[in-house]
């Protein structure tokens, strides 16, 4: 499971390394979500539809502008973070790679993104 714990007086817990600095927060998340992408699907990510069909992740670029050009979740989840937004991150072992749920419940936004082993199909997103 990627998401820490926060305890009493905002300290997030991860596993047993306890960090109370907001921005000793960030560096340990940063650290943390860069070594979780070594060990997942490190080919190219994209959106998983309900059906089974993958989406480039350039559509999440089309959709909001202002979130520029996202290459993986993870640098989504930062700029998530960093417009201060609170986000829900899971990880999924697929069998196959790392699926990476990623909920921005102030944007009521649900999102899955996923190496090219998990897709079924592709969706045309020039449509």
């Amino acid at each position: 499971m990627l998401a820490g714990k926060t305890g009493a007086m905002g300290v997030l817990r991860f596993d047993e390394v306890y960090v109370r600095n907001t921005a000793m927060q960030r560096l340990v998340t940063a650290l943390w979500l860069a070594s979780a992408v070594a060990l997942g699907d490190s080919g190219e990510w994209f959106l998983l539809s309900r059906h089974g069909e993958c989406a480039p992740l350039s559509v999440l670029n089309r959709k909001n502008p202002e979130w520029g050009q996202v290459k993986d979740p993870y640098q989504f989840i930062e700029k998530m973070r960093t417009a201060g937004h609170g986000t829900d991150v899971r990880e999924h072992d697929t069998g196959r790679g790392t699926a990476v749920q990623v909920d921005v419940p102030a944007l009521e936004l649900s999102l899955m993104f996923v190496g090219r082993s998990a897709c079924r199909e592709f969706i045309d997103h020039e449509r």
